[in-house]
């Protein structure tokens, strides 16, 4: 399975993405473990039981089962919370771990994290604003490269991209447009008055022999 990304708190939102991927190659339930807690093996009761604690269900009550009446798969979903506490911990440096060390399952590290290196919700709408701003305003650098530019546009969809916020293609593909030099004006006009655009991806308009 290979060892997981080391942890950059300098680019976490694309060190988060990379290990969401190798949880889930890890086992497909981890990301459900991640997003909702541990599995906690339940033994659903026909009434309301006389000793709580209990959880309700539409239909019954529910109580956490005996260990030794856990069926196999509820041992191997069990376990899963502990091979996804062990991996995150496995990408963590010393000094990071020492401040979720105190975290009692995967999800409690995980959202610990997103917190001290996302922030809070106003953070996180903060940073959303900050970067449609950056979007609005992109526009190829003095000296820059045609590939230069397209990287660093692209690296901002998938900044915006992280934090749930997705352009309208064609949109996208006219802001890319005219973010560049007038040396490519003629190219441009051409492009988007042919008709092409409807069908065409940012990668397919990049790789356009044209330019």
């Amino acid at each position: 399975m290979g060892k997981p990304p080391k942890f950059d708190p300098q680019n976490f939102s694309m060190w988060k993405s990379r290990m969401i991927f190798f949880l889930e190659s890890a086992d497909s339930y981890i990301p459900e473990i991640i997003r909702n807690g541990p599995h906690i093996p339940l033994t659903l009761l026909p009434s309301t039981p006389t000793n709580p604690p209990v959880v309700v269900t539409e239909s019954s009550w529910s109580i956490a089962k005996p260990h030794d009446q856990w069926t196999e798969e509820d041992k191997k979903l069990v376990s899963l919370d502990v091979k996804a506490h062990s991996l995150i911990v496995m990408s963590l440096p010393y000094d990071v771990y020492h401040s979720v060390m105190l975290c009692p399952d995967a999800r409690n590290m995980w959202n610990t994290l997103c917190v001290l290196y996302e922030g809070t919700d106003e953070v996180k709408e903060n940073k959303k604003v900050n970067l449609n701003r950056q979007y609005e305003l992109f526009f190829s650098k003095k000296g820059e490269s045609l590939t230069e530019t397209f990287n660093r546009f692209n690296y901002l969809l998938n900044d915006l991209k992280s934090v749930g916020i997705e352009k309208e293609n064609t949109a996208l593909l006219n802001k890319f447009m005219d973010s560049l030099p007038k040396q490519w004006e003629t190219l441009i006009t051409c492009l988007k008055t042919s008709g092409f655009l409807k069908t065409m991806t940012l990668t397919a308009l990049w790789y356009f022999p044209k330019w």
